[in-house]
């Protein structure tokens, strides 16, 4: 190989890899219908579908709007009412109160756009109502024409697509009545988490819980249980986020359990939040939420296996107080590099070469930024709290040494 076909190949590397990077930083909008079975002697007299959505964006969006045009195999499957203004119903959806619609045609067109962000917990879209007719044989289709997004998304997607194209539309099937070929609903893998939590001794905090990939599966009553490390952190009282919600916690001794039902089925996101009270000590420690359990009465059989994926509680121990300096008082957990701060200077070691250093605040807010090019001390002036400083070495390894400043 000459030096000019290396350097051609050098070069369509490199380009493949910023055209890969710069596809993977898209703001992008999946979008997913509802598909329902009926049986042939069962036909209801209308049915309800449901358009459901979820967000990839790794970039700052502003989802507020969306321009839809859909066709339906008017053979098989009509909107009702006909010729209306209002084709779609938007109630309990993310497109409530800001909704306009038509059916022409047999095309259902819908423009929303909404003067301010959509509540992205709801993760409905808008439902329509359709006639499903008795002549149908197996399936009835709909082609969505349009889905475009009108702020902040970069490429929309639907889900139920084949080969999800982003820019020539399929048709696809969204009733389908018994047959000797049924196609059996997608499961959803739902995961219950929560994130990280940071409490100082002898105070409390909230732990949330969440709830992820629910779509479309109808879940609105459970238990929710788990163990807890009571040496470190003991719960004070459970809260439903959402008002709809209605919660019976039992607090017995190591063990917690939420009994719940809700007025409306779950949707992916926040739903518990579990006041927790960390025990008295002067060293830093660290738990979990021991043991999750998420027992569910899934109406629709929808939801496949459950995932736990629990962040870890970092309780800091109340040391005394120096009163002619400001110190650290957590020790990092990692070996190689470590941090102090006193007389509102930052001393860092490490085996490592280090070339930036980001402080954030509890809340995550970023206080501090700089380079680091030498082995020197920073000088920052920090008030009494907590702190994560991030720590990145010249080998792009990456420190998060969570502290603690008193004055």
């Amino acid at each position: 190989m000459n030096s000019k076909q290396y350097w051609f190949l050098l070069a369509v590397t490199f380009l493949g890899v910023a055209s890969a990077c710069s596809a993977q930083q898209k703001n992008i909008l999946f979008v997913r219908f509802e598909q329902k079975h009926f049986k042939q002697s069962e036909l209801p007299a209308d049915a309800f579908f449901s358009v459901f959505y979820r967000l990839q964006c790794p970039n700052p969006s502003s989802f507020r709007g969306f321009d839809a045009r859909m066709v339906f195999e008017t053979t098989k499957i009509a909107v009702v009412p006909k010729n209306s203004a209002k084709a779609i119903f938007a109630d309990g959806s993310v497109s409530e109160g800001s909704d306009i619609s038509s059916y022409i045609d047999g095309e259902l067109r819908v423009l929303v756009d909404a003067s301010q962000m959509f509540d992205t917990t709801n993760h409905l879209l808008f439902q329509f109502r359709t006639i499903v007719k008795a002549s149908l044989a197996d399936s009835a289709l709909v082609i969505p024409t349009r889905f475009d997004a009108l702020d902040g998304i970069d490429t929309v997607i639907i889900e139920n697509a084949p080969g999800r194209d982003e820019v020539a539309w399929y048709q696809f099937a969204i009733a389908y009545l018994d047959s000797d070929v049924v196609i059996p609903p997608q499961k959803r893998d739902i995961t219950i988490s929560s994130d990280s939590l940071t409490i100082m001794s002898d105070s409390t905090a909230e732990a949330i819980v969440k709830l992820g990939n629910v779509d479309s599966a109808k879940i609105a009553t459970g238990v929710f249980s788990s163990d807890i490390d009571t040496s470190i952190i003991t719960v004070d009282t459970v809260y439903a986020v959402d008002s709809a919600m209605m919660i019976t916690p039992v607090i017995a001794g190591t063990a917690l359990q939420v009994q719940f039902s809700s007025m409306l089925t779950l949707q992916s996101g926040p739903i518990l939040r579990i006041a927790l009270h960390a025990k008295p000590r002067t060293d830093t420690i660290r738990t979990i939420l021991l043991n999750p359990r998420f027992v569910i009465s899934n109406t629709d059989n929808l939801v496949g296996s459950k995932v736990y994926d629990f962040d870890s509680i970092t309780v800091y121990g109340e040391a005394q107080k120096d009163t002619t300096s400001s110190v650290v008082l957590a020790k990092p957990d990692f070996n190689d590099t470590d941090l102090r701060y006193q007389f509102g200077r930052l001393w860092i070691t490490s085996e490592s070469d280090l070339s930036s250093i980001r402080i954030f605040s509890q809340t995550g807010a970023l206080v501090y930024a700089s380079d680091l090019k030498r082995r020197e001390p920073v000088s920052v002036s920090l008030s009494s709290g907590v702190y994560v400083a991030e720590v990145v070495g010249t080998n792009r390894h990456t420190a998060r040494l969570p502290f603690i400043v008193v004055h």
